[in-house]
């Protein structure tokens, strides 16, 4: 008989703490609060760029969770098929609700159409399409991991790491076929790191809680110096420009290593096995669905921006102090409310389940 894996609660409460950073992500790009090309260099700004540097290496840290717990070498396609489920329903669900209540145009052509019909063929969010794929091929990726030595999987994890993040950072210009970790590539990367650190541990020196965070917050300030003094010296000689932009890469050498610090240090924590454990057991699942609602293509740039028009905060007018309170705040209640409706549909789901189980 078969025991049934508990997830360990520090894991579970790094996909939450992720998944609210990738939410001040958006925050902070839609509202223009970071560094970029044609924006002026202001304290807000500088500021911005620090916490954005922070919370940009979450994403990496969220795939590595997944490459960390997939221990099976058997094709799930259960798992696979709840996935795309939760997907098309968000897809295509939230895409009616806004037409019909109008807000949204109700004419569009056919491939418009088949973004929310066939979201993971048409990319209609970016992470689910590398994710899925992942996911595919997780059973041979684990089995993979399984059979060749340590010097091998080393190896192998070393050669994606020059040709995803390294070549394209300490080099001066944008790479052709860099995808800037919007693709397979890097994902099947980050998910070789996580199976590397399960079966063989940190190296010695970020195995304990100092070295990891040492290195989270290392990594983090080296990309925030980077992009910062980039953009200074674009404003004076327009230059530069890629160098502003490429330390908010999700491939980016100093993102991932960052990435690695941030799932080191949450994997050395201790959380007690009681009620907070639960707590964060019972929210953890609804990250996913947290994501899918607030990347919907209907819906963003969109809520940012309309959450900060009600608030009556801008990068222009609102002093710093206030406008990151109002990020932070924003985050959580987004965070919240997307976890409360993903609740819903949890419930929704098992009901149906239980229905079929019935008719059966």
């Amino acid at each position: 008989m078969k025991t049934k894996t508990v997830r360990q609660a520090n894991m579970e409460l790094l996909r939450i703490v992720s998944m609210l950073g990738i939410t001040i992500l958006h925050i902070l790009y839609w509202s223009d609060a970071i560094l970029l090309e044609g924006n002026t260099v202001t304290g807000l700004r500088i500021a911005g760029s620090v916490l954005e540097s922070l919370c940009v290496p979450v994403v990496a840290t969220y795939v590595m969770i997944s490459g960390y717990y997939d221990t099976s070498e058997e094709f799930r396609a259960s798992r696979l098929f709840h996935i795309l489920a939760k997907v098309w329903f968000y897809s295509m669900g939230i895409h009616l609700v806004l037409r019909t209540v109008g807000a949204v145009p109700p004419k569009e052509s056919i491939w418009e159409l088949a973004r929310y019909v066939l979201p993971v063929m048409m990319g209609h969010y970016w992470f689910v399409t590398a994710f899925v794929m992942m996911e595919v091929l997780a059973p041979l990726l684990v089995a993979a991991v399984k059979r060749v030595d340590r010097r091998t999987l080393r190896g192998v994890i070393g050669g994606l790491l020059i040709y995803e993040c390294v070549l394209k950072t300490i080099l001066p210009f944008q790479l052709t076929q860099d995808g800037q970790g919007y693709d397979f590539g890097f994902f099947l990367l980050l998910f070789l790191i996580a199976a590397y650190l399960r079966q063989y541990g940190a190296p010695k020196r970020f195995s304990s809680m100092k070295g990891a965070v040492l290195l989270y917050f290392g990594s983090c300030a080296v990309s925030a110096i980077v992009q910062i003094s980039a953009s200074f010296l674009h404003a004076k000689t327009g230059s530069f420009s890629y160098l502003m932009d490429a330390p908010f890469h999700y491939n980016y050498l100093f993102a991932v290593t960052a990435s690695c610090g941030l799932f080191l240090t949450f994997r050395g924590i201790r959380i007690p096995e009681k009620r907070g454990a639960r707590l964060i057991r019972s929210l953890s699942p609804l990250t996913f669905g947290v994501y899918l609602i607030q990347c919907h293509a209907d819906l963003l740039p969109g809520w940012p921006q309309v959450l900060a028009e009600r608030a009556g905060v801008s990068v222009q007018t609102t002093p710093a102090p206030l406008f990151f309170l109002w990020v932070l705040g924003c985050a959580l209640l987004v965070y919240i409310v997307c976890s409360a409706v993903d609740g819903l549909r949890h419930l929704l789901f098992d009901g149906v389940e239980r229905l079929c189980r019935k008719k059966q």
